[in-house]
């Protein structure tokens, strides 16, 4: 029999909880009880610090001993508190952890389980992830647990219910509207909205014949099953999304510069082949340009669009966060179309046909990322 002393948010202050059996952080029908859950997912968020990821995991290489070779591994990676100006106390600062309470709730399983998956690579796929996980499937048995109070309110993380048999509008209540899965970053809501109905509406066609008529607020009889998959599928789709707007952004920014400049030389000298005499070149310095530079970007990008491997660095792009570009292929599950008004004036220097072969190139990079890592191949 193990029993739990935890601090609470007095230091003076224990609470203790008796009988705790492992975790399996299993989603579904074999789910953990919801009181370990809460127990469990609560220490993890202290234990892992969650809050204070970074957009993506850090690579180690690590020896090994059998062979004489070197194995690459994926760990989290944490900011700084100076590196995030967060002038905030330490939401664990107060919150025991030590060896014998990772064993009790099971941490190195969780995390094993947890970077085995070949979607981690996107970024900040795991703190969303690990968010997702705390949309509890019921409400818990006992009264003795304030589900709400256990992780502060300020982390943009925190325990929801949502009940498998429900609505399509609750579950997008619950899901796009109150659990903060990706608010790092700005995501048009109808494409949210989209993404997750396409998810529902395939699970439904395995449960039902007549799902299309369906109505959105009609209460489905979703198992916990399907439950977990619609809110885990949701997550990976959107960080699909994510990623590649954001790396189809950032090429362009990228081509984009290149293109201007190619264009800016051309001008000059085409028109300084007309010029008389030095004056003429000189008033043309003093001219001001009517060209708009565009910043630079981070990336090391291919000059190319192949999806060869040396393309694959492009994942480990930290350009700044902007808004959805107005462009989208529909042609994709994990795609959606925008309603955005944004004019980005970058993407006037391509044709449609131009940014569609970006676009298409992109996806496929990010795929081929994640097939290498499904594999094992890193």
């Amino acid at each position: 029999m193990l029993e739990l002393i935890w601090k609470s948010s007095s230091p003076t202050t224990t609470i203790v909880y008796k009988n705790i059996n492992k975790p399996n952080y299993i989603q579904g029908e074999n789910e953990d009880s919801i009181p370990l859950q809460i127990k469990s997912l609560t220490y993890l968020f202290h234990r892992f610090k969650f809050y204070n990821l970074k957009p993506l995991l850090i690579k180690k290489i690590v020896e090994n001993d059998d062979n004489d070779e070197e194995n690459i591994i994926y760990d989290f990676d944490y900011f700084n508190i100076d590196d995030n100006n967060n002038n905030n106390k330490d939401p664990s600062y107060n919150i025991l952890i030590n060896e014998k309470l990772d064993s009790i709730y099971n941490i190195h399983y969780f995390k094993n389980q947890f970077l085995n998956d070949p979607y981690k690579i996107l970024v900040d796929y795991n703190k969303n992830k690990f968010r997702s996980l705390l949309i509890l499937s019921n409400e818990p048995s006992t009264n003795n647990i304030n589900y709400q109070n256990q992780i502060p309110i300020n982390s943009n993380f925190k325990f929801l219910i949502l009940n498998p048999i429900n609505s399509i509008n609750n579950y997008i209540d619950i899901i796009i509207n109150n659990s903060n899965i990706y608010i790092e970053h700005k995501v048009n809501k109808k494409i949210k909205i989209e993404i997750l109905k396409k998810i529902i509406k395939k699970q439904l066609k395995k449960i039902m014949d007549n799902y299309d008529s369906i109505d959105d607020s009609t209460i489905i009889n979703f198992s916990k099953d399907d439950r977990a998959i619609i809110i885990s599928t949701y997550v990976q789709k959107l960080a699909f999304h994510i990623q590649v707007q954001r790396l189809y952004k950032a090429t362009l920014k990228k081509k984009a510069k290149s293109k201007t400049k190619s264009l800016s030389n051309r001008y000059s000298t085409n028109n300084l082949k007309n010029f008389d005499n030095i004056n003429n070149y000189r008033k043309l310095k003093n001219k001001k340009s009517s060209l708009t530079l565009l910043p630079e970007t981070s990336l090391s990008l291919s000059s190319s669009s192949s999806s060869t491997t040396k393309d694959l660095s492009i994942l480990n792009s930290n350009d700044d966060n902007d808004d959805d570009i107005n462009y989208y292929s529909d042609n994709q599950d994990s795609q959606a179309s925008s309603s955005t008004n944004s004019s980005i004036n970058y993407l006037k220097l391509f044709t449609d046909d131009e940014k569609q072969a970006c676009f298409k190139d992109i996806k496929l990079i990010v795929r081929i990322c994640i097939e290498r890592q499904r594999n094992n191949y890193i």
